[in-house]
């Protein structure tokens, strides 16, 4: 029952990056006009890599409590992502997880939490909550 409820969770968050990428389609000189934010859903355990690549209308995501783990690239060439919420529940950011995002990318995370050692160590902007 666990793996179903994981695969069904995988297929949700594959289906949400490929609706914003959808919406961006055919749009080659700015960022799409009605760009998306993403809320995961609750009881999601782990972002696996790449799941959001290129995702160029992704403009803001919202990571659960329930999130431990943030894979490598996972948010990587995201040009138009400018706010993420990653709780302190997440202990472990891969590699390159946000490689090439926007300049304006900012982190809202917890003073003593793993995502704001990450941004320190890789130059990105963040605020405490």
């Amino acid at each position: 029952m666990k793996k179903i409820a994981l695969f069904l969770t995988a297929v949700l968050c594959l289906t949400l990056c490929l609706m914003i990428h959808a919406s961006a389609e055919g749009n080659t000189e700015e960022p799409a006009p009605e760009s998306e934010g993403v809320v995961l859903p609750a009881g999601l355990k782990r972002i696996p890599p790449m799941l959001f690549y290129e995702c160029e209308s992704l403009y803001e995501a919202d990571i659960p409590e329930s999130v431990t783990e943030i894979g490598d690239s996972a948010f990587s060439f995201c040009s138009s992502l400018e706010k993420v919420r990653i709780p302190d529940s997440v202990q472990s950011i891969g590699e390159y997880a946000f490689e090439s995002c926007s300049k304006d990318l900012v982190v809202l995370c917890g003073p003593d939490s793993c995502a704001k050692s990450y941004c320190e160590q890789n130059g990105i902007e963040f605020l405490v909550k």
